[in-house]
């Protein structure tokens, strides 16, 4: 199978996005980043979606593929300065490999939506990779209902 083509018409070419032209992290992202280093200082942010369906696998990395081309920052670094004298800087991945950053995991039956939370819990308590763009998305198959229990 194929990768699904995004169709150009379906971005706003004419629009540059704000987000991500700025290649020198700001006094605040710079201090967030820094915190990163320390366990207890870490702030891990997670997202998570309940969808009605599992997605089609191809499909779902063909829309992270496409994200990761319109937000240029999705395929950057976080690189230091020198003896951490200057803010970090953002700069491309010479070897951006989605396979690392978009991954699923498949729960065993009776699996509930706890357990999924379990496994997001254990994904944000792991720091990133310094040498990779910071981000990573898993898709959780399984859980019952697919939805929280009320």
């Amino acid at each position: 199978m194929s990768p699904i083509e995004i169709p150009a018409s379906a971005v706003d070419t004419a629009v540059a996005p704000e987000w991500g032209v700025r290649r020198t992290m700001t006094d605040f992202e710079a201090t967030m980043w820094r915190m990163e280093a320390d366990p207890r200082l870490r702030s891990p942010v997670a997202a998570v979606e309940v969808l009605d369906r599992t997605p089609d696998w191809d499909r779902f990395l063909a829309a992270h593929e496409w994200a990761t081309r319109i937000l240029p920052r999705a395929r950057m670094r976080v690189v230091d300065t020198p003896l951490h004298l200057g803010n970090p800087v953002w700069a491309v991945d010479p070897d951006f490999d989605l396979s690392f950053h978009v991954r699923r995991q498949r729960l065993p039956p009776p699996a509930t939506f706890g357990q999924a939370l379990r496994v997001c819990q254990t994904e944000v308590s792991e720091p990133f990779d310094p040498a990779r763009p910071p981000w990573r998305a898993l898709l959780i198959e399984g859980p019952e209902g697919g939805r929280p229990s009320t």
